[in-house]
């Protein structure tokens, strides 16, 4: 058996990391979102509180984790498992500053003041790039760059078994967090491996061994379909739909098909990576490897830079939902630059290092950070959420003034996600039912309206709307037809409006009411209090705190867009 080498220096937790780790946790923790998020949150939050399965991939390994943050006694459910995410990624520091200081020391910078300087230089890329939107809202990319990270940290300062095991671990736990993400990054893996020490037919084994135990809570997805089918979304309680939902097919589907715009994406991660300081990072990195290529620790991580950096570019670029306001884009480069972070490192403390004394060291390190942190790592400013409940206060919003009873057509994801949250977990308005048109066709949303494996032909419990693909693209013919008996609202869009039932719509807050066969379809004009409700929403969406929330500009723009009012003006 060959023996594990540690040169990363130091203490797991020696006193700098602890700080460094604490630092990070503290900025993450200002700028928490102090409750449900935008997006995927809502439903990941209420996939975790109810042990079911997020969308595809389902996400077992990190639900997991976010179901025991939900035990936390602070803060709303939904606060918990954001904690998550700002702990997973002030841990991110841990591998990159082992990384850059096992680099350092085998280049001989083994002096606490340079190893010190490492350490923070190193987390300019994680402050940096969006980073901080990925530790302040509940998502599962912080927890994947860090297993990814770890793994990158095993097979480069470990050598023979321990390596092979220690990697092979933390992969199928990455696998079963964001499989995409991890199968991007094994060349990397592998090719650092090899450069690092011979490899074994043992280690081998071991590596795949440890890999298939880590993927193995994946078994959470049949396992909990059969328990909450309707809490499972994709219902994988066979092996053909485990399969889909694994390789996310339907899922993916609903993204359209529209043509690739492939030299739009790859122009998009361009700009993004030159925003972040990419390119100075990687002549950083590039430095680092023309001056240090001898040593084992920086030639594994040169080697397996490439491969890292294109697999995460393969896993954006083909992809149709590739747009500027979309945080995943963040959250995937965010992913692969952080592999530049350690070379990066390497190469600034090795220069200030040959300028003289450990002051000097030490000056330059931290003045760096700071003209770097003015230029790049206030970007990630655009991440923070401090006292924004916008995207609660749009969701229970829509439900004001609602008869108990009521019948809700949600528009987009935003909307259904939220409410998947805010009804499911916090059970408000638990009395209306919510038909979310986005995620119409799928099973687990049949199972939670209509019941377990409903009939052919069965109608939404306690009204006449029958269960119908119509109902995405034709609600309110749905609705004429069917002579619904309770009060129905949709959140509209353009097609819509210009249906011939369009005429039948009424303005409701942040909602329209159909004028229809129940006794609350009346077409009065909109109460004063509803309009002055959207008003004072929309205003505090345009508020300076809240710049930075690219997605309530979205949110807010979309229905000035819809409702066909100049830019800039309130509905």
């Amino acid at each position: 058996m060959t023996h594990s080498t540690d040169v990363a220096g130091g203490g797991f937790l020696s006193t700098d990391r602890v700080v460094l780790v604490a630092g990070l946790f503290t900025l993450a923790l200002w700028r928490c979102a102090p409750s449900v998020g935008w997006l995927d949150s809502g439903s990941l939050i209420s996939a975790a509180w109810y042990l079911g399965i997020a969308h595809p991939p389902g996400e077992p390994a990190y639900l997991s984790l976010a179901r025991i943050a939900q035990l936390l006694p602070v803060g709303d459910i939904a606060f918990r498992v954001n904690l998550l995410s700002a702990l997973a990624l002030s841990l991110c520091a841990l591998p990159v500053a082992a990384l850059a200081r096992g680099g350092l020391r085998q280049a001989g910078f083994g002096s606490p003041s340079a190893t010190a300087a490492g350490v923070v230089a190193a987390l300019l890329a994680l402050l940096g790039f969006g980073a901080q939107l990925q530790g302040v809202r509940a998502e599962l990319y912080s927890l994947t760059a860090l297993l990814l990270l770890a793994a990158l940290a095993a097979v480069v300062l470990l050598t023979g078994r321990r390596a092979s095991a220690t990697a092979g671990l933390l992969v199928g736990f990455a696998a079963a967090v964001h499989p995409l993400l991890t199968v991007a990054a094994l060349p990397a893996l592998w090719v650092a491996r090899l450069v690092r020490s011979p490899l074994r037919s043992g280690d081998v084994f071991w590596a795949l061994g440890l890999c298939l135990w880590g993927f193995s809570t994946t078994l959470w997805l049949p396992l909990r379909a059969l328990a909450v089918p309707h809490r499972a979304w994709g219902v994988p309680d066979s092996l053909e739909r485990f399969v889909d939902v694994l390789l996310a097919r339907n899922f993916a589907a609903n993204f359209g098909t529209e043509e690739l715009a492939l030299a739009d994406n790859l122009r998009l991660i361009m700009e993004e990576w030159s925003r972040a300081g990419m390119p100075l990072l990687l002549l950083c990195a590039a430095l680092a490897g023309l001056t240090w290529r001898s040593h084992p620790v920086v030639r594994a991580m040169v080697l397996a830079l490439p491969l890292w950096l294109l697999g995460n570019l393969l896993t954006m670029a083909p992809q149709n939902k590739l747009y500027e306001s979309n945080p995943d884009v963040l959250a995937y480069l965010f992913v692969g630059t952080a592999a530049v972070a350690p070379l990066a490192a390497i190469a600034l403390v090795g220069a200030f290092a040959r300028a003289g004394s450990p002051v000097v060291v030490r000056a330059g390190a931290v003045g760096l950070m700071i003209v770097l942190a003015l230029g790049l790592v206030l970007d990630g400013a655009s991440a923070s959420r401090t006292s924004n409940h916008l995207a609660r206060r749009f969701a229970t919003s829509q439900a004001a003034a609602l008869p108990p009873g009521s019948v809700l057509l949600t528009s987009g994801n935003d909307t259904a996600f939220l409410w998947s949250y805010l009804q499911g977990v916090e059970l408000r308005r638990a009395d209306l039912v919510l038909v979310h048109r986005v995620l119409l066709g799928h099973r687990h949303e049949r199972n939670r309206l209509l019941g377990t494996d409903p009939a052919p032909g069965t109608t939404i419990s306690g009204t006449a709307l029958p269960w119908t693909e119509s109902l995405r693209e034709h609600p309110l013919a749905v609705h004429r037809a069917a002579k619904l008996p309770r009060p129905f609202f949709i959140e509209s869009r353009e097609i819509d409006r210009d249906s011939p039932e369009g005429s039948s719509l009424v303005r409701h807050g942040l909602v329209e009411r159909v004028a229809g066969f129940d006794s609350y379809g009346q077409r009065g004009p909109e109460s004063a209090s509803l309009r002055s409700l959207r008003r004072a929403l929309f205003t505090e969406m345009q508020r300076p705190a809240f710049s930075g929330d690219a997605y309530a500009r979205l949110v807010r723009g979309y229905y000035l867009e819809i409702h066909a009012r100049r830019p800039g003006a309130l509905p």
